[in-house]
């Protein structure tokens, strides 16, 4: 209950098609194989291909779009699952936004993609198919802009647009995001007119002959604008990049869709798109062409396309998003299992293949994009994105994932006035956010935040630790929950790991270490024989250990620990020794007659602090505060029960407990409000003198701390990360639900 949670269409018409290219059409037969270049300047690959994460495809993680922040924090568009997953540099993974697609879509193929004649896919579907997320990209006050076909009943050809496609702008920070606009619907005419050769939807039950949906792909800002690609049309639109409406940006034959050749319907044109030296870069997948589009300033001094021209063509070679070099070179992903170079003298060569395999295995399966490093220590680094998307490339569904390589060249630097992505990001982040998230040090002895001098919202999140359900993570990390967390004066974080009967400690140069084990820890197989026993409603958890708080020094901890049996008597405070790694039993979990076990709801001992010789237990379930001497001399007795207090029943009452400044702080869960209890003089536990709500939440806070300007900040365990000042009548959310973290 401390676990704190701020926490294409399968590809019909993605970037997609088969990797050996259009099959009878002209663009096969005009098509050659990807030469070297005749350059001095080759690109190359100096290092060994790296897994930083693996994802899986049958979990509906199919990477689409890829792009990092001035950190080296990775961004990828989840296409089927309309996501946005943030992977640190250590490999650790969340999502960041889940962006409003829906669910409509059937988990079958138009036509046969492994040559069986099934059109049905060969594995189990157990996510939601909708629409799909395509292109990203990130400004410089770490903004993410994505682009979304939301799904509507008839997909792929709705009868009706679904109003939540468009464009998104998400604040990295916290997750929250905004719709930018809506996508545009102009005029097209029939499918026949605009798509002569449209292939047969039947296979999704679709007989309707109307036009294809306006399929937004690639995105791409500069200046105050957003850029994006039109993949059915051939055009180029923009949006204002903090609202505001489409316009047709620029449009040219070569990149139209061609209408007198037998193209299949999957097949998308333009793509991904960069801008670089007072041109945009066009990635046309179908003609399998960089497009170059010059631009101009006109007499408004607003930006225009004056031009276009075939930059390199590759070939057989269906290029999807890409990265531009510091030599001008184009660094693509092939939906066919090649990562390829593109020169400026219109050469181009495969320097990665699907034959590569990593150290664990892996190996390029249907790449869709690349990007380069952004820190000193990793811009020689190639990040590339495994879609293992059917439908890409022939093939059962294989390695999704976020590959690493070294490579001899870095990102192009785009100039400061349209596209400065280096150098500023980090810092209008904090400015954005947080001028200063660093002030004094914890009070020894507390569990009161590090606050500031001024202590306006949050600061950059940054990643300290990775715990991962390895039923989620195949990489088989151990099962722990982090469910408390208290920092020490030289800024070591001991974390209580629920579930795990541990504590970890971090130090700051990011060394974690288990500090103690073997605390009281019950199978899941004997907590289910207590909930069957005693007919509780719900299954029983072990939470071991549930709650941390140091004593009268650094050395002395006091651990919660509340497994599933409450009868059983290791339940209870235990006292630590952090220098000799012992532990001891203080004093037990204090039960009422008539309630517990024998009411048919269990007592949950939540949260615990330490003040003035006295431990002090709150009861979620219950919702009371006891108190016990911390040196064992005497049993917990009832310390308040006041109604503001006290919700019973109740799913979740009275939770995290602090000291602060006199008095005794709880947060009840129920109510969503903090608790203000007065304290008894003298050294004796007694009984709390009053009771007031000192804070109104608005949502159910777990654990929670005082900034120095008694601003508050907790974690709820449904919600996400609240702010509250003095004065306010609601808190204020500062770390979005979608964002998963753990405290």
């Amino acid at each position: 209950m401390k676990l704190l949670t701020i926490s294409r269409i399968l590809p019909l018409l993605l970037s997609t098609s088969r990797a050996s290219g259009l099959a009878g059409t002209e663009v096969q037969r005009k098509a050659k194989s990807a030469k070297k270049s005749s350059s001095s300047e080759s690109a190359r690959i100096t290092g060994d291909l790296q897994v930083l994460r693996d994802f899986d495809f049958r979990q509906g993680y199919a990477p689409e779009s890829l792009i990092l922040d001035s950190h080296d924090n990775a961004y990828i568009s989840m296409s089927l699952h309309g996501e946005v997953i943030k992977v640190t540099p250590d490999g650790a993974m969340f999502t960041l936004a889940r962006l409003p697609m829906g669910e409509c879509m059937r988990p079958y193929l138009p036509t046969p993609f492994d040559g069986s004649g099934a059109t049905e896919l060969p594995f189990d579907i157990n996510f939601p198919l909708g629409g799909l997320m395509f292109g990203m990209d990130i400004d410089d006050d770490n903004f993410l802009y994505v682009s979304l076909l939301a799904c509507n009943e008839g997909m792929p050809n709705p009868t009706n647009p679904n109003e939540n496609s468009g464009w998104y702008k998400i604040d990295t920070v916290t997750g929250y995001y905004s719709q930018v606009a809506q996508t545009p619907y102009p005029d097209r005419g029939t499918r026949e007119e605009c798509c002569p050769n449209a292939c047969d939807f039947s296979a999704f039950g679709d007989t309707r002959q109307l036009t294809f949906p306006e399929l937004f792909n690639g995105v791409e800002i500069v200046g105050d604008y957003l850029y994006s690609t039109n993949s059915q049309y051939g055009e180029i639109w923009r949006v204002p990049k903090d609202g505001g409406n489409p316009e047709l940006f620029f449009t040219d034959p070569i990149l139209h869709r061609p209408r007198d050749l037998d193209i299949p319907c999957d097949e998308v044109g333009p793509n991904g798109i960069q801008y670089m030296n007072g041109a945009f870069f066009v990635a046309n997948s179908l003609v399998r062409q960089m497009v170059k589009i010059d631009l101009a300033t006109n007499e408004d001094g607003d930006l225009e396309g004056v031009g276009a021209s075939v930059y390199v063509d590759f070939g057989a070679y269906k290029i999807d998003e890409f990265a531009i070099d510091e030599e001008g070179r184009v660094w693509c992903a092939d939906n066919g299992g090649n990562i390829l170079v593109g020169y400026p003298d219109g050469s181009s060569e495969i320097v990665l293949d699907s034959t590569t395999l990593t150290s664990e295995g892996g190996y390029l399966d249907r790449p869709t994009s690349v990007a380069f490093g952004r820190t000193d220590a990793n811009k020689r680094t190639l990040y590339i994105a495994n879609s293992a998307m059917p439908l890409l490339a022939p093939g059962l569904p294989g390695y999704s994932a976020l590959l690493t390589v070294e490579v001899n060249t870095q990102e192009y630097q785009a100039e400061s006035n349209k596209k400065a992505k280096s150098g500023k990001l980090a810092k209008t982040q904090r400015e954005r956010h947080l001028k200063s998230t660093k002030g004094s040090k914890s009070t020894k002895g507390s569990k009161s935040s590090k606050g500031s001098e001024s202590v306006p919202d949050i600061g950059l999140v940054e990643h300290l630790a990775y715990f991962s359900n390895p039923a989620f993570d195949k990489r088989g990390f151990t099962r722990k929950y982090p469910t408390s967390v208290i920092i020490d004066s030289e800024d070591n974080v001991y974390m209580a790991m629920n579930g795990a009967a541990e504590i970890v400690k971090r130090m700051p140069d990011g060394t974690i270490t288990t500090v103690i084990s073997g605390l009281p820890l019950n199978t899941m197989e004997e907590c289910a024989a207590v909930q069957a026993e005693n007919g509780f409603p719900f299954p029983l958890a072990n939470l071991s250990p549930m709650s941390l708080t140091f004593g009268d020094d650094e050395n002395t901890m006091y651990a919660l620990v509340n497994i599933c049996d409450e009868a059983d008597l290791r339940n209870g405070v235990y006292k630590i020794d952090l220098a000799a790694g012992i532990f001891e039993l203080v004093t037990g979990i204090p039960r009422e007659d008539g309630r517990g076990l024998a009411a048919g709801i269990p007592d949950i001992w939540n949260g615990v602090d330490f003040h003035n010789g006295n431990l002090y237990i709150t009861n979620s379930f219950y919702s009371d505060v006891w108190c016990a001497p911390a040196d064992g001399s005497a049993d917990a007795t009832l310390w308040s029960d006041d109604p503001l207090v006290t919700i019973y029943p109740a799913t979740e009452g009275a939770n995290g407990i602090l000291y602060h400044e006199g008095y005794m702080y709880i947060s009840n869960s129920g109510a969503g409000n903090i608790i203000k209890l007065g304290m008894p003089a003298g050294d004796a536990c007694g009984t709390a003198t009053s009771a007031a709500v000192h804070a109104s939440i608005g949502v159910g806070c777990d654990e929670f701390v005082f900034a120095q300007d008694g601003t508050i900040f907790c974690g709820s365990f449904s919600s996400g990360v609240y702010r509250w000042r003095e004065g306010e009548e609601q808190g204020t959310a500062v770390l979005g639900w979608t964002t998963s973290f753990l405290m």
